[in-house]
């Protein structure tokens, strides 16, 4: 900010100013703490999210504007997610370098976006500075929210642009025009850019605006204008999605139905019921399934129980409910609904995004309890901002790199703490609630080997394992940025169900090079068939004869790494 205009500011707003860019300093910190103490190689979803963005890169590096086939593959570099973050982190690498953890420089800066956002949503929402300050705090205190953060997902990036997207939302409606319209109508399709699920935090509020401006006014009409401008902002949303749904839209499609299909048997030509399993007595129990599961458990574990309960307070002393309140109510309820209707797979992630519109109301609350200057009020939010950040330590920092006492877990998982038990795998690399110490599972030295003996020429390696951290991803990821020249594939084929494997002896013979691993094989196949043919490739390499074990190296979790090499004859 020019130091002039700080000047000119009242003192009041300049205090505030400095207290929110310290506080918002602080939490950055955090993360880039918890970035140095991280040893994880990307896995999986994380090495994914960041090949794309390096294949993005160099889609750049080397632009063909007038084919068609170009735009295709960026806007397409995923066959589920749209590119937004992957584009924005590709830019990156032209400024950092192309070897730069630009995913965390592009997190960073989300984690900005989200800040100030919120700030906004809680000062317009509650007109008292105090909640503007506690509710960009509050939200990072949330296990949930600070995960993302440090993660190379796409949770952080959406829900910096939720947290945006309401912002501009709450801007717009206090005086609907067209240049607003437009500004609001770019930032709702960037959102949608950045991750599928971004638009059901968004449909609450619109539906609440489009319902007040059909009611009749005063004079006896509706507020035509103000329904032209949602129009106006629909449009321009759509028209900045455009091209993602045009180039890449059939891609995505096709992947979203093919993980239906293996999860609830919806048919590939239509989605429409092929089975009794798809009534709509199945889908309605399905619905408050994921409805009940979303409310009572995944909300308590991304607020932590003792913030969800203040968040449930808050909504009972929310009055007077302005409109204000009422969009943020609207984006919660609107959003878990529509989650539970989609059928897909569950996950807690996505509804994370909820954590903005319920930041920006329990913060409203904390301001309030505060400014009436009761010591009782002030001792209890006292306490419970402590046990908030020794909750924000202890999920985030414990036991690596700090090593709280037995007695805290006692304590905490008492308390209701059990989000790191939650994750999908707690230690898939890079997607952890507390850093990775550092442990060698031979990936570079495996790298390392084939390239010296490869003596620069081109070669391929097969993956066998699809274990946690020994898969192809990692191998993938690095690869790619050491510019190796070499081939990584995978017998496995990734399902809602389970891997599945067909063996292929020409395939198989092609790959010159093979990892295996002993003992647990990782994610399990997905039928008989797929165990044989897993045994047989697995029979085909140790057996045959045709390929040699050039050395066996142990691994932290006390089995063995082997690397084999297809013998010249």
């Amino acid at each position: 900010m020019n130091s002039d205009l700080l000047i000119s500011l009242p003192p009041r707003i300049h205090k505030d100013s400095i207290a929110l860019l310290l506080l918002l300093v602080l939490i950055e910190i955090s993360v880039l703490v918890w970035t140095a103490y991280d040893h994880s190689i990307p896995c999986w979803d994380t090495a994914a999210h960041k090949a794309n963005s390096y294949y993005v890169f160099e889609l750049l590096k080397h632009p063909h504007l007038r084919q068609i086939h170009w735009y295709q593959s960026i806007f397409a570099v995923s066959q589920l997610y749209p590119p937004f973050f992957y584009i924005l982190s590709a830019f990156l690498k032209f400024i950092l370098g192309e070897m730069a953890n630009t995913e965390l420089v592009a997190n960073l800066f989300f984690i900005a976006v989200l800040f100030y956002s919120l700030c906004y949503i809680a000062k317009a929402t509650y007109t008292n500075a105090f909640a503007a300050l506690i509710a960009p705090v509050l939200v990072f205190l949330y296990p949930g929210v600070f995960w993302s953060t440090h993660s190379a997902l796409l949770d952080c990036p959406a829900n910096a642009m939720v947290a945006l997207g309401l912002a501009c939302f709450i801007w717009w409606s206090q005086s609907p025009q067209l240049s607003k319209s437009i500004i609001l109508g770019i930032i709702f399709g960037l959102a949608t850019l950045t991750k599928n699920n971004t638009p059901i935090f968004f449909i609450g509020p619109l539906l609440v605006d489009i319902f007040c401006a059909c009611q009749k006014q005063s004079n006896g009409k509706r507020d035509c204008a103000r329904l032209k401008q949602i129009f106006i902002v629909t449009l321009v949303g759509a028209i900045t999605i455009a091209p993602w749904l045009i180039l890449a839209g059939p891609t995505v499609s096709k992947f979203v139905l093919s993980i239906q299909t293996q999860n609830f048997h919806i048919s590939s030509s239509s989605v429409t019921a092929t089975s009794t399993s798809n009534t709509p007595f199945v889908w309605l129990a399905e619905f408050f399934s994921h409805l009940s599961l979303f409310t009572f458990v995944d909300l308590p574990l991304i607020l932590s129980p003792l913030l969800c309960g203040c968040f449930l307070f808050a909504l009972i002393k929310i009055k007077p409910l302005t409109k204000n309140k009422i969009y943020l109510i609207a984006s919660i309820v609107v959003a878990l609904i529509t989650a539970s209707a989609f059928r897909w797979p569950h996950q807690f992630r996505y509804i994370v995004p909820a954590t903005i519109p319920i930041a920006a109301i329990s913060a409203g609350l904390f301001s309030q309890l505060w400014l009436t200057q009761k010591n009782k009020w002030r001792m209890i939010l006292i306490i419970i901002a402590f046990i908030s950040f020794f909750q924000f330590i202890y999920e985030g920092f414990n036991p690596y790199p700090l090593c709280l006492p037995a007695w805290t877990n006692i304590v905490m998982q008492s308390l209701g703490e059990q989000f790191r038990a939650r994750l999908p795998n707690p230690q898939t690399p890079s997607s952890t609630v507390n850093p990775l110490p550092d442990s060698d599972w031979k990936i570079v030295w495996s790298l390392d080997n084939i390239e010296t003996i490869a003596a620069g020429k081109a070669t391929s390696l097969m993956i066998m394992p699809n274990a946690n951290p020994i898969n192809c991803s990692p191998f993938y990821y690095l690869v790619k940025i050491r510019k190796d020249g070499i081939e990584v594939g995978s017998p496995r084929q990734h399902t809602e169900l389970g891997d599945k494997v067909v063996f292929d002896r020409n395939q198989a013979i092609w790959y010159q090079w093979y990892i295996l691993k002993t003992g647990d094989q990782g994610l399990p196949l997905c039928d008989a068939k797929s165990s044989a043919a897993y045994d047989k490739w697995l029979n085909f390499v140790c057996k045959s004869g045709l390929y040699g074990l050039i050395d066996k190296q142990p691994l932290p979790d006390g089995n063995s790494l082997e690397l084999y090499k297809r013998l010249e004859h």
